[in-house]
């Protein structure tokens, strides 16, 4: 499959790994904090551009980024 970009959030489908779930918290400071918390796990900064913060992390067997 072609990799993908997402030009306003700086990353690619690459990078984000299949990720199945999404969580879009109100304000960009608070992304650190809900990813490194259970019962997330290795958590981990993709990208961070203007007003948008992408994290990945893992929930089990499932990714959400």
């Amino acid at each position: 499959m072609p990799v993908r970009t997402v030009y306003h959030l700086d990353i690619d489908s690459d990078q984000i790994e299949g990720a199945a779930i999404a969580l879009l918290p109100g304000d960009p400071g608070r992304v650190p904090a809900l990813a490194v918390t259970a019962p997330f796990e290795r958590a981990r900064e993709l990208a961070n551009k203007r007003e948008y913060r992408t994290w990945i992390a893992y929930l089990g067997n499932t990714q959400s980024s």
